[in-house]
């Protein structure tokens, strides 16, 4: 017998919780990407979520805003409810490369309600991203299109 789509919505819900309490840097939308069923009757989930890097603590602009960067991590939900929680952390160097993109993008006039410092020429862009908040209150970057030229 097969999962409906309100119950997968229903278990991805609850492991996002369950994902942000046990790793407070952690952000959705989590895929649920496999899962097994365990002898003792818990269920092992392997998840696609998020892992939010702050922009900026020395801008007072952006202090407050993050960069969501995806990762791959395990969750084990037990018979009884409790949720067990891992993601890879990220490392520095990608935490650094990560930053120094979005700080291109706010410069260069893409992302939405964020002054660019880039001189632009031609025909003005349009964003490619904006800032929302998450069910947290956290300010995110998120991709809004694409520009082609």
């Amino acid at each position: 017998m097969g999962t409906s789509s309100d119950q997968r919505d229903d278990i991805a819900d609850t492991l996002a919780r369950g994902i942000e309490q046990a790793v407070p840097d952690a952000g959705g939308p989590v895929q649920v990407l496999g899962s097994t069923v365990t002898p003792a009757g818990a269920t092992d989930y392997e998840v696609s979520a998020s892992r939010l890097i702050p922009l900026d603590f020395e801008e007072p602009a952006l202090a407050d805003v993050f960069v969501s960067v995806p990762v791959t991590g395990h969750v084990s939900l037990g018979a009884d409810g409790t949720i067990d929680a891992d993601l890879p952390p990220l490392d520095a160097d990608t935490a650094r490369e990560v930053q120094a993109w979005a700080r291109t993008l706010i410069a260069s006039g893409s992302v939405a309600g964020l002054t660019s410092v880039a001189p632009s020429y031609g025909p003005p862009k349009r964003p490619t991203h904006e800032i929302v908040e998450d069910v947290n209150g956290r300010r995110v970057i998120r991709r809004i299109g694409y520009v082609l030229f």
